[in-house]
């Protein structure tokens, strides 16, 4: 059996689980979370499709709470762009909370890319600090105004947003799994970044700094590797 069919098979056999759990269930935003978790068989395109048409259909801001509850039926590699749907219906303050807090979570940051450039160059200093833990906060305070900040990465996607403060986590990126292109010259990019418009995470360890303006200083080669 291909996909396809067993995708439209598992559709067919979800069908009447789902009215019937609907057909309990009178709160809107229940029945939506139903929703979601039954459409798991349409796989990530069909989450994020029914995750931004409902968002795009709210009247009133959605509560912080019901945010995360939805993310709890998120993957790493369907975070980022759950949280793209989200701005459309959460108020900026909570939604950059709930930005700071799942974001060390995301695999799939590279599908945002423009979204997040647009939001980081928009945000307030205040904004930027509420995606940041207080431990998070503390470190960033001790850094100079200017930071030398490194990226592990391939010519294709030198200009993505995610950048470490140390050169060695930043240089064993490209020799990820999950991030490693074969066939492909994996490159170290330097830059330099304002520490007032950057955000700081230290969830994985990988002293990861977020920013859209960051300045090019250098780039080298990378030795291959295949053992990560």
């Amino acid at each position: 059996m291909n996909r396809g069919d067993y995708i439209r098979e598992e559709l067919e056999r979800k069908k009447p689980l789902m009215a019937e759990a609907l057909a309990k269930e009178e709160d809107p935003f229940q029945r939506f979370i139903i929703e979601m978790i039954y459409c798991t068989a349409e796989g990530t395109e069909g989450r994020h499709d029914l995750l931004r048409t409902w968002c795009g259909k709210q009247t009133t801001p959605l509560h912080y709470e019901q945010a995360e509850v939805i993310l709890r039926w998120c993957g790493s590699f369907d975070i980022a762009r759950a949280l793209e749907s989200l701005a459309q219906c959460m108020d900026r303050d909570s939604w950059w909370r709930l930005f700071g807090k799942n974001w060390s979570h995301c695999d799939d940051g590279a599908h945002i890319r423009d979204f997040l450039e647009a939001q980081l160059s928009e945000a307030t200093l205040d904004e930027l600090r509420l995606a940041m833990s207080e431990d998070e906060l503390e470190a960033l305070d001790k850094l100079p105004n200017s930071v030398t900040v490194y990226r592990g990465c391939y010519e294709h996607n030198a200009n993505g947003l995610s950048w470490s403060l140390s050169r060695d986590i930043a240089a064993r990126f490209p020799s990820l799994r999950r991030y490693r292109v074969n066939g492909e010259q994996p490159i170290l990019v330097t830059g330099t970044a304002w520490k007032g418009s950057m955000i700081l995470k230290l969830g994985r360890k990988e002293q990861e700094v977020l920013s859209g303006s960051v300045w090019y200083e250098s780039q080298e080669d990378l030795q291959v590797t295949t053992d990560a």
